[in-house]
């Protein structure tokens, strides 16, 4: 859960950083007095053929940034849209009846779907893609009580960019208040975070920043020419971002799963050792064995898999656990003593 789209994300951002930085070093070879054709693998005579027909630098750079700012946007407003849509499908299954929802998710579900209907028509405009029918079902069955499908278009109607402000407007709609904040807090970010703090800025800034660059470029208006770091800088910004916001909204499914039922906790961490190896105890009737996943977390919620399991100091196959059975477990990653380890049903 809240795994796929941080991932896609990694891999997308991981491709933009090496493109930035490819493009970085054949520049400088290019434009040094002597070029080390060694650091490209290239013999003198492609190096001066690559050199008479190169770019101004400064247009070079200015194109380079330009594309850099404008894909990580993109990806940035993607990975949003990609979030919520995932989060969607999860409170869907969480609340089978529509009416099971909460309040302000219905609400702004209607206010979503009244505003696309307004809005449509069946060519040339922003919800073309989207038959009538797919905009207005979801909202009648569930009003009749029928199996119901949630639009996610219905939480995306804010044109604005999506700055620190709209990702909360945008979450708020779902019922998770102040989204942009709490995912600032997230462990995986605060090293990232507090350095752009420490700096003089802050993350809304941060992010504000990368957002006006980006309409700059797109409306040909460039002040702000950044260089490889800054653009790679940025990437790393928004892939711990998503990354962050991830984890948020699977603690949130999680913690609402307990509410309705959905979520169970079948042991917990009791003691920590080195190693993410934990003394466990199971609370329920459980089947455990390497290579299975579980949420788990003590406050934030992550998914965690099983990479070994004790009885004593033997490694044993599996555990056919029932309430009170104490085991070691080690795990793929790092949790805080005391953790529990869930399944939502």
């Amino acid at each position: 859960m809240f795994n796929s789209q941080p991932a896609a994300l990694s891999r997308q951002l991981s491709d933009l950083r090496a493109a930035v930085l490819w493009q970085e070093s054949l520049r400088q070879t290019l434009n040094s007095a002597t070029p080390s054709i060694a650091t490209l693998g290239l013999d003198q005579a492609a190096v001066d053929i690559l050199r008479s027909g190169a770019p101004d630098k400064l247009a070079w750079q200015i194109l380079d940034s330009s594309a850099a700012v404008t894909r990580t946007y993109a990806l940035w407003e993607q990975a949003i849209c990609d979030l919520v849509e995932e989060y969607v499908d999860e409170i869907s299954k969480l609340h089978p009846t529509y009416n099971g929802l909460a309040e302000a998710v219905r609400i702004n579900h209607r206010v979503g779907v009244g505003y696309i209907l307004s809005k449509w028509a069946p060519v040339n405009t922003l919800f073309s893609t989207l038959s009538e029918d797919a905009i207005a079902n979801g909202l009648v069955d569930g009003l009749r009580g029928n199996t119901y499908k949630l639009l996610t278009d219905a939480f995306l109607t804010d044109s604005d960019n999506y700055r620190a402000d709209v990702v909360n407007r945008i979450f708020a709609k779902l019922g998770v208040e102040n989204a942009f904040a709490r995912a600032c807090t997230v462990p995986e970010g605060k090293l990232l975070f507090d350095r752009i703090t420490w700096d003089g800025d802050t993350p809304a800034n941060y992010l504000k920043r990368i957002i006006t660059e980006r309409n700059e470029a797109s409306h040909g208006a460039v002040s702000n020419i950044s260089g490889s770091n800054q653009l790679v800088a940025y990437a790393d910004f928004v892939e711990t971002l998503c990354l962050c916001l991830a984890t948020l909204l699977r603690t949130q499914i999680i913690e609402a799963g307990r509410s309705t039922g959905a979520t169970k906790e079948v042991a917990v961490a009791v003691k920590k050792y080195t190693g993410k190896i934990f003394g466990s105890r199971a609370s329920q009737r459980v089947r455990l064995e390497p290579g299975l996943s579980f949420f788990a977390g003590k406050g934030l919620i992550y998914e965690i898999t099983i990479e070994e399991l004790r009885i004593g100091n033997a490694v044993v196959a599996e555990i056919n656990a029932e309430a009170g059975t104490e085991f070691g477990m080690r795990l793929n990653r790092d949790l805080p003593e005391g953790a529990s380890l869930l399944v939502l049903s």
